[in-house]
């Protein structure tokens, strides 16, 4: 729960002179970069990779992060942030078809938010485009004062 005290010392925090102000976070085409010079595509690689999967999204700004999240009062429109998603995905794999993921990480932000069936969604994605490794990592961060851990069972 976000307290007086909380919110006092985020506007204290925000306030602080020569620290950034963000604007809110929209959901939109990214242009895409030569991402072919990346180490994805590493010689060195052993076949497998992991894949971060960022929530931008949060409930309140903690007053210690500096990660790229933001406070959305707004419901997130996840339908087209996955479709968005499995789009960067199916462009990745179509640079990373013979590699086997390894891990899975979703973070942010607060991504114990996302609606089961947006990570379900993602998951689905990934195992139809990369070869799962079978002892395969999946980890949700999450924030323990909003998650319900029956939402993801």
């Amino acid at each position: 729960m976000v307290t007086r005290a909380h919110l006092a010392r985020w506007i204290r925090r925000s306030s602080t002179p020569g620290r950034l102000k963000r604007p809110a976070c929209p959901i939109g085409p990214a242009p895409l970069p030569d991402w072919s010079r990346l180490p994805v595509n590493s010689e060195r690689s052993n076949g497998l990779f992991g894949i971060y999967v960022h929530w931008p999204f949060c409930l309140a700004k903690c007053p210690y992060c500096d990660f790229n999240s933001h406070v959305r009062h707004d419901p997130v429109d996840q339908k087209r942030f996955l479709t968005a998603y499995i789009r960067e995905l199916e462009w990745f794999a179509r640079h990373t078809s013979d590699r086997h993921v390894q891990s899975i990480f979703f973070g942010g932000g607060t991504p114990s938010l996302m609606e089961p069936e947006t990570v379900a969604g993602i998951l689905d994605a990934i195992a139809r485009l990369w070869t799962i490794d079978p002892g395969v990592e999946i980890t949700l961060e999450a924030n323990p004062t909003s998650v319900e851990a029956s939402r993801f069972k």
